[in-house]
């Protein structure tokens, strides 16, 4: 990054005289270059080991609810009654 010395307080000073030299410096030089850039490898990796988490725990679900729809005990409470409609009578008579 293209910068200044300031010695009294140890800032740095961006060399910036015009709208266009702030967005090359920050824009460019600091962000992109210093932080977008560096990081993108990383964060690739993470975002493919993100997304094979998420289709491995989409296929056990439907795994899990293709394995309970054919026990037929889907919104029962896993009893041979046979589903909803015994569970929804037996609330009723509570």
């Amino acid at each position: 990054m293209r910068s200044e010395q300031d010695g009294a307080a140890g800032w740095t000073v961006v060399a910036v005289r015009h709208a266009g030299s702030y967005l090359d410096v920050r824009g460019r030089d600091s962000q992109l270059d210093g932080y977008y850039e560096p990081k993108a490898p990383l964060l690739r990796q993470r975002l493919r080991a993100l997304k094979t988490v998420e289709v491995t725990l989409a296929l056990a679900a439907a795994a899990l609810a293709t394995d309970l729809t054919e026990r037929g005990s889907v919104g029962g409470c896993g009893d041979d009654r046979g589903g909803s409609v015994g569970s929804v009578s037996r609330l009723g008579t509570l």
